[in-house]
């Protein structure tokens, strides 16, 4: 409590010091000010000089009657209140100071967290882009030399084959030429060795898997079934307006074009075999004039 105590007393001092001081330098101003020329202006500052030292008196007279009761010890009560209070306002300055300490804090360690992941997704992603490109340009290698390999009765085959069937040569998924067949599924043919033939069968909701050995019936081997695409709505609006376009030029009746008179040498139709000069006459005989007919007027 002694120290408290005497920090309240130097505050004391120290604030009745410098009243005195003011009061000191104000009152030298208005002295100055009186030994002038007096106007308007002169007396208002000295009034106001004399107003505000008069306020400084008085609390120079409240400052020394609570030293007084410093000294008598009236005032520990409030000191040790004031005291608690200073030191509640200290304790949670300290704390809001501690929690925007704390809360900066984790932000840095959220953001390197969230910089670092971003970092290492991005080298994954990079890494699979590399990979992919490599694996695509290695599958188009291939895909080319399978092209460039495959025997010539196959390409036979090929191009008297539907577009649903064909081979499978290397991997290398070979397709015939012709239009598909409706409504039939789609078949690839893979020669193993051995004189093995296996036979792929899709369907719009099963894929099969037949072996077939020379001249013996072919045996089922496998049988999955198809997971169903839902194609985006887009895709099928557009499907559904093509199929409908289609169908309505179907049913749209062939215009018949009315045959032509041929009454002149103006109508007659040019022979576009020969050249300048050669028109085909009504009998079908070819005249050559040298020059264009002349136009009846």
């Amino acid at each position: 409590m002694d120290k408290i105590r005497r920090h309240e007393y130097n505050r004391i001092n120290d604030e009745i010091r410098n009243i005195d001081m003011s009061i000191d330098k104000t009152e030298s101003s208005a002295t100055r000010m009186r030994h002038q020329a007096s106007n308007d202006f002169i007396i208002a500052q000295i009034s106001k000089i004399i107003k505000k030292n008069t306020e400084r008196r008085a609390l120079r007279d409240k400052l020394l009657e609570r030293l007084k009761h410093l000294k008598s010890g009236l005032l520990d009560d409030d000191l040790r209140t004031q005291m608690q209070k200073q030191m509640a306002e200290a304790a949670e300055k300290t704390r809001i100071t501690a929690k925007k300490k704390s809360d900066i804090k984790a932000d840095k360690v959220a953001q390197s967290v969230i910089s670092k992941a971003y970092y290492i997704a991005s080298r994954r992603q990079d890494r699979k882009n590399k990979y992919a490109d490599k694996n695509m340009g290695r599958s188009y290698r291939h895909f080319t030399r399978a092209c460039r390999s495959i025997p010539n009765y196959m390409r036979r085959n090929l191009s008297e084959m539907p577009s649903n069937k064909g081979y499978f040569w290397k991997s290398v998924a070979c397709y015939g030429d012709l239009p598909a067949e409706r409504n039939k599924p789609t078949v690839l043919f893979d020669r193993k060795r051995g004189g093995i033939m296996v036979i792929h069968e899709w369907t719009p909701t099963e894929y099969k898997v037949y072996e077939k050995k020379g001249k013996e019936k072919k045996v089922l081997i496998s049988c999955t079934k198809r997971r169903r695409v839902i194609l985006p709505s887009a895709w099928t609006e557009e499907q559904k307006r093509r199929e409908d376009e289609a169908r309505r030029r179907a049913r749209r009746p062939r215009s018949r074009t009315s045959s032509r008179k041929i009454s002149s040498g103006r109508d007659r139709p040019r022979d576009k075999t020969r050249g300048r000069g050669h028109y085909r006459s009504n009998k079908g005989e070819s005249k050559n004039t040298g020059r264009l007919p002349k136009r009846n007027r």
